[in-house]
Parts: C-alpha cells; structure tokens; sequence
C-alpha cells in the first residue's frame, strides 16, 4: 500500500512539473553544449578591449612625438591572462 501510494505520488510529481522537467533538461543540455563558446567569446571581447585601448595610448604617445608600445597578438593575450 506505501509503496502504491509513493508511485502515485511521484508520478502526479512528475506530471505536474513536465515543463519544468523539460526546461530543465534543456538548460542543462545548452550549458554542456555551449558554455565553452561563451568563454572564448568572452576572452575575444576582453581583447578587443586590450586592443583598442593600446590603440588609443599609441595614437596618444605618437602625437606626443614617442615611439609606440607593443601591442600583443590574441595568442599572446589569452596566454597572458591564463597565467
């Protein structure tokens, strides 16, 4: 009788929450399938942050008359900050 009562139970559970169920599986799936593109998206938007700002003290230093500053590839960007 407990255990036809726990079956029951779960199952009008688990029916109840099929969307969610459903929702969650996906979330879950799309955070396994996606989530290494997130980072490299997000390491590729700091870089471009990096680039434009030396591009900006580069243009500041050249019309001051000094040589420019080393600007790093995206290679040696991402490599740095791993560090």
């Amino acid at each position: 009788m407990k255990r036809s009562v726990l079956i029951v139970g779960l199952l009008v559970g688990c029916f109840g929450l099929q969307g969610c169920m459903v929702a969650a599986i996906g979330a879950g799936v799309g955070a396994w399938k996606y989530g290494n593109s997130k980072k490299v998206a997000a390491q590729g938007s700091s870089y471009n942050e990096y680039l434009l700002g030396m591009e900006e003290i580069n243009l500041k230093r050249s019309a001051a008359g000094l040589r420019p500053e080393y600007i790093m590839s995206q290679d040696q960007y991402i490599g740095k900050t791993k560090q």
